[in-house]
């Protein structure tokens, strides 16, 4: 039976099982899902079960009740309009051109022409990655176009950084990670570095900003002893809870049925990076406490993507991969419950321009795209108490950096007149 593609009106908040509590957003039917997009704003999303918005939903069965049918990867609307004109309807946009004749048309269409690069009155768009390429996967269907500076998508990914850029300003990023951060988008956008090429993309107002050659990796060992501030080689930001360190291990030490979070406050230098723990214990008794990592970790607020591993079917472990928007939560992709454990684990979140790539012990196991979190250039970790507290999950050794951008030519730097 091929997938069932629809739009769904509405997410739906969940605060049935107890690892929802207070409760988090999930699409409807969520329980034969193969992949989503979310087509919501910023505000809908950080609202805790009370604005809502939709989202594109593939699931592997067809259900009348979720929204409108747009039929498989496969098929076609044909050339009636009724299809384009209920999409136009339930999104409040313009009517939708007959040449977008089929789902992953009408994702693109919706993604890069009718997409709000400040997230605050529609979704915001899919941004462009190294070498111009504009990629989409979803669900098992991937697109790759590789995009000029004429098209939409180039256009939206310097608006979306621009308004990142202004935020990140107000937040108190310092200069030189917001210098290495626009050498980071430069190099993606024109594959090379230059004063000129930063002026391009920088809000007019702060033009002169300059850049710098972006490359960061930060290290934590929680080596040291027994302690309520986390350490001892980056200084962390206990963002909700309570975190310590036992032993030379990491862990939360929160009450039960809370998330927590940890921000490191030493910045990388591209919102496209990395995030990594070890995990040497995950509760297997009461098996619904989460431990994990999180990226793209707002300067000043608990927003970030998350991975997350829990002990909930052990022998397995659980795996899925979360957003937080201003303290609220979204399911993205999973629960996957495929591998058992073998701790110590190491726990992988890459999020790299419009994806998320969660990583166990270097099997890539879950993924999925989403464009709400970006310009974000911070890490850290995440979790979940579930039903008891006390020290029943821990990490060593957390490791963050930025994905591999291509620095440019030997020499080249000086030749450009780039501030290093």
């Amino acid at each position: 039976m091929p997938e069932a593609i629809y739009i769904a009106s509405e997410f739906i908040w969940n605060t049935r099982e107890p690892d929802t509590q207070p409760g988090l957003w999930q699409v409807p039917r969520a329980d034969i899902g193969l992949g989503m997009l979310d087509l919501r704003t910023l505000p809908q999303m950080a609202s805790p079960g009370i604005l809502n918005g939709p989202c594109f939903v593939v699931l592997s069965e067809r259900d009348k009740k979720v929204g409108e049918y747009l039929g498989s990867w496969k098929e076609s609307f044909g050339d009636g309009d009724e299809t384009r004109l209920a999409v136009s309807r339930m999104l409040g946009i313009d009517k939708i051109p007959s040449t977008i004749d089929n789902p992953m048309a009408l994702l693109l269409y919706l993604l890069t022409r009718e997409a709000d690069p400040t997230g605050q009155e529609r979704w915001k768009p899919l941004r462009v990655g190294r070498r111009r390429q504009l990629k989409l996967s979803i669900a098992g269907q991937e697109y790759t176009e590789r995009v000029d500076e004429a098209h939409p998508a180039f256009t939206n990914t310097i608006k979306v950084f621009q308004t990142d850029y202004r935020r990140n300003k107000v937040e108190g990023v310092p200069a030189e990670v917001l210098q290495k951060w626009t050498g980071s988008e430069v190099l993606k956008l024109y594959g090379r570095l230059g004063a000129a090429l930063a002026e391009r993309i920088l809000p007019p107002e702060f033009s002169a900003d300059g850049l710098k050659l972006p490359e960061t990796v930060i290290l934590e060992s929680f080596n040291q002893g027994d302690s309520t501030t986390l350490g001892p080689d980056l200084s962390w930001t206990e963002v909700r809870e309570n975190w310590s360190t036992v032993s030379n291990e990491v862990t939360h030490t929160a009450g039960a049925n809370v998330r927590t979070s940890a921000r490191a406050e030493s910045a990388l230098s591209s919102d496209d990076h990395y995030a990594q723990l070890i995990i040497t214990a995950l509760d297997v008794v009461l098996k619904d406490t989460d431990l994990g990592v999180a990226a793209r970790f707002d300067a000043a607020a608990e927003t970030y993507y998350t991975g997350l591993a829990n002990g909930y079917s052990t022998p397995n472990v659980r795996l899925r991969i979360n957003k937080i928007v201003a303290g609220t939560n979204t399911n993205l992709v999973g629960p996957y419950y495929g591998i058992a454990l073998s701790l110590p684990d190491t726990l992988k979140l890459e999020v790299s321009t419009n994806s998320q790539i969660l990583y166990l012990d270097g099997v890539q196991r879950l993924s999925g795209p989403d464009t709400a979190i970006t310009g974000n250039l911070y890490t850290g970790l995440a979790g979940w108490t579930g039903n008891g507290a006390g020290n029943i999950v821990k990490g060593i050794t957390f490791e963050a950096g930025d994905l591999g951008a291509a620095g440019p030519p030997a020499g080249s730097l000086a030749l450009l007149g780039v501030g290093i």
